[in-house]
């Protein structure tokens, strides 16, 4: 018998290229973890849910603010901004629970 388990191909992977070549470019932290946050929800988040759980998240909040100390350690929403803006042609708003969330557009994406 065997123990692992075969994932299914990933016909197109340009997509997932970007995402990873937009990795390099802005901060890996910040990114990696908006990103997984998205993937984690079940039907999507919110972008003020978004911009509280990365400020939750000590390892994010180091990375952003390492040269400067603000007086309340909050992300910044101009940074979910720029990375929506960078990678929302793989991103989707849709509603859930009639509030509209960030999803992704594929479910490629999850299940990579």
């Amino acid at each position: 018998m065997c123990l692992t388990t075969i994932r299914p191909q990933v016909v197109n992977v340009s997509p997932i290229l970007d995402i990873l070549r937009f990795l390099n470019f802005s901060g890996k932290i910040l990114v990696s973890h908006a990103l997984g946050y998205i993937t984690a929800s079940r039907s999507g988040v919110t972008e003020p849910e978004l911009e509280d759980l990365l400020s939750l998240d000590d390892t994010v909040l180091n990375d952003v603010y390492q040269f400067w100390t603000p007086p309340i350690r909050r992300m910044l929403p101009a940074l979910w901004f720029r990375i929506h803006a960078d990678i929302g042609d793989y991103l989707i708003q849709r509603g859930a629970n009639g509030v509209p969330v960030v999803y992704w557009y594929h479910r490629q994406f999850i299940e990579v």
